[in-house]
Protein backbone atom coordinates (compact mmCIF):
# COMPACT_ATOMS: atom_id res chain seq x y z
CA UNK A 1 0.00 0.00 0.00
CA UNK A 2 2.76 2.32 0.55
CA UNK A 3 3.93 1.70 -2.76
CA UNK A 4 0.70 3.23 -4.11
CA UNK A 5 0.49 6.22 -1.84
CA UNK A 6 3.96 7.56 -3.05
CA UNK A 7 3.02 6.79 -6.64
CA UNK A 8 0.11 9.13 -6.14
CA UNK A 9 2.17 11.67 -4.17
CA UNK A 10 4.50 11.57 -6.77
CA UNK A 11 1.87 11.64 -9.65
CA UNK A 12 0.24 14.79 -7.54
CA UNK A 13 3.60 16.72 -7.51
CA UNK A 14 4.13 15.86 -11.27
CA UNK A 15 1.30 17.21 -13.39
CA UNK A 16 3.57 15.85 -16.56
CA UNK A 17 2.50 12.49 -15.30
CA UNK A 18 -1.14 11.80 -16.43
CA UNK A 19 -2.85 8.50 -16.41
CA UNK A 20 -4.79 7.83 -20.21
CA UNK A 21 -3.07 10.98 -22.11
CA UNK A 22 -0.04 10.19 -24.52
CA UNK A 23 3.08 11.32 -23.37
CA UNK A 24 3.99 10.91 -27.56
CA UNK A 25 0.71 12.21 -28.87
CA UNK A 26 2.25 11.47 -32.63
CA UNK A 27 3.66 8.45 -32.37
CA UNK A 28 0.94 6.19 -33.12
CA UNK A 29 0.34 8.65 -36.21
CA UNK A 30 3.77 8.46 -37.17
CA UNK A 31 3.48 4.81 -36.83
CA UNK A 32 0.60 4.13 -39.33
CA UNK A 33 1.88 6.92 -41.58
CA UNK A 34 5.07 4.53 -42.29
CA UNK A 35 2.36 1.32 -42.16
CA UNK A 36 4.31 -0.08 -39.86
CA UNK A 37 2.60 -2.42 -36.84
CA UNK A 38 3.53 -2.09 -33.41
CA UNK A 39 5.40 -5.16 -33.54
CA UNK A 40 7.69 -3.89 -36.29
CA UNK A 41 8.03 -0.67 -34.76
CA UNK A 42 8.70 -2.47 -31.48
CA UNK A 43 11.54 -4.45 -33.27
CA UNK A 44 13.37 -1.35 -35.10
CA UNK A 45 13.40 0.28 -32.26
CA UNK A 46 14.67 -2.40 -29.40
CA UNK A 47 11.24 -2.32 -27.97
CA UNK A 48 8.84 -4.50 -27.18
CA UNK A 49 5.31 -4.37 -28.67
CA UNK A 50 3.65 -4.04 -25.29
CA UNK A 51 5.59 -0.94 -24.62
CA UNK A 52 4.38 0.61 -27.92
CA UNK A 53 1.09 -0.50 -26.87
CA UNK A 54 1.38 1.70 -23.61
CA UNK A 55 3.14 4.40 -25.30
CA UNK A 56 0.51 5.14 -27.19
CA UNK A 57 -2.52 5.12 -25.16
CA UNK A 58 -0.54 6.92 -22.53
CA UNK A 59 0.00 4.07 -19.80
CA UNK A 60 3.40 4.67 -19.96
CA UNK A 61 5.47 7.85 -19.38
CA UNK A 62 7.83 8.05 -21.99
CA UNK A 63 11.67 8.68 -20.88
CA UNK A 64 14.16 10.24 -23.32
CA UNK A 65 16.33 7.09 -24.11
CA UNK A 66 12.84 5.43 -25.55
CA UNK A 67 11.99 8.68 -27.38
CA UNK A 68 15.63 8.91 -29.28
CA UNK A 69 14.87 4.61 -30.19
CA UNK A 70 11.61 5.24 -31.63
CA UNK A 71 12.20 9.02 -33.48
CA UNK A 72 15.78 6.78 -34.99
CA UNK A 73 13.36 4.02 -35.49
CA UNK A 74 10.89 6.09 -37.74
CA UNK A 75 14.04 8.29 -39.45
CA UNK A 76 13.08 11.40 -37.19
CA UNK A 77 13.65 13.99 -34.85
CA UNK A 78 12.83 13.14 -31.04
CA UNK A 79 10.54 16.85 -31.35
CA UNK A 80 8.54 15.01 -34.17
CA UNK A 81 7.15 12.71 -31.57
CA UNK A 82 5.80 14.93 -28.62
CA UNK A 83 3.72 17.95 -28.94
CA UNK A 84 0.08 18.04 -29.99
CA UNK A 85 -1.35 15.33 -32.64
CA UNK A 86 -2.61 18.18 -35.06
CA UNK A 87 1.00 20.04 -35.40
Amino acid sequence: MHEVQVKREHESRNPSIVRGVPTLPRLRGQRERQALTQLELAVKAGLTPTTISHLETGRTEARLPTVRKLAKALGLKPVDLMGPEDE
